[in-house]
């Protein structure tokens, strides 16, 4: 896939990127962890990740999921120093 893209193609790309993040997404919601096991990621959003590689450039790919990664571990810090301050002020 070249890395310039039509317009049409471009919101392609997104969508599936956006389907197969929110498909991980919502696993995370279903689990515990902050990050669901890759096993259950590929068994329930398999198909979303075939689209989007059909779709997107791989530098593309690979930069999306670099940011999305990222966003996560942004995500958890918050929570984890959030608790904290919490902790910090019923003592």
């Amino acid at each position: 896939m070249p890395d310039i893209l039509r317009k049409a193609d471009r919101e392609q790309c997104w969508s599936s990127r956006d389907s197969y993040w929110d498909c991980v997404r919502g696993l995370m919601k279903d689990s515990d962890s902050n990050m669901p096991e890759k096993a259950l990621i590929q068994k329930n959003c398999n198909n979303y990740r075939k689209q989007y590689e059909a779709d997107c450039p791989d530098t593309w790919i690979r930069l999306f999921d670099q940011k999305q990664s990222f966003e996560l571990f942004k995500s958890k810090k918050f929570e984890e120093d959030l608790k904290l301050s919490v902790r910090k002020g019923e003592k």
